[in-house]
């Protein structure tokens, strides 16, 4: 992280570098389980550049933190940026992965149909593109998503999920796969805070 918010210094004045830094960084804190830090990251990321290849992955990592937090509002308005950016590029595997991200973010809100809607939506398109990773992702959450609550845990589609399959995948440059450990990046001293960024 140290290293990151370095690369993230030395970027400065060139926004689109900036951005690519705090997206990994974003990255980096939602896969310690600081959605926080995460959304902050991302939301600075998408004020710093317009690049596609960027925004793209800024937008479903947005939403991700957002449900993660429990503001669904703002988890669906991220939805609403990135849907309405989808078919007008020709970064299919972005596409395809934020896609991904924002089926997570349904599942995370307990949106059962929504999750897997978006998340057979994801396995249509990565098979067509031969993006064989995010299918088999996206494929594990269908099956995740299908299997009866465990006991304790409220049955429906209001029901949030108890975690995400692995998602161990890299994102644009540089991005860290998933980690084991949920633990806050905050407890480490390490959480970027808007006035941070």
């Amino acid at each position: 992280l140290l290293h990151g918010w370095r690369a993230f210094r030395d970027a400065a004045g060139d926004a689109d570098v900036e951005g690519e830094m705090l997206l990994n960084l974003a990255q980096l804190a939602l896969d310690l389980g600081d959605a926080g830090a995460a959304l902050n990251g991302f939301t600075a990321a998408l004020w710093r550049t317009s690049l596609e290849r960027l925004v793209l992955p800024a937008l479903g990592g947005a939403a991700r933190a957002a449900a993660a937090r429990g503001d669904r509002p703002l988890a669906l308005s991220f939805e609403r940026r990135l849907r309405l950016r989808l078919g007008t590029t020709v970064l299919r595997y972005p596409e395809v992965s934020a896609s991904f991200d924002i089926a997570l973010a349904h599942a995370t809100m307990g949106n059962g149909d929504r999750a897997r809607h978006a998340a057979a939506e994801v396995v249509r398109m990565a098979h067509a593109h031969a993006f064989h990773e995010l299918e088999h992702q996206a494929s594990e959450l269908l099956e995740q998503l299908a299997r009866p609550p465990a006991a304790g845990r409220p049955a429906g589609d209001d029901a949030p999920m108890t975690g995400e399959p692995s998602r161990a995948r890299g994102r644009g440059s540089a991005r860290a796969p998933a980690a084991a450990s949920r633990e806050p990046a905050s407890r480490h001293g390490c959480t970027l805070r808007a006035r941070e960024l």
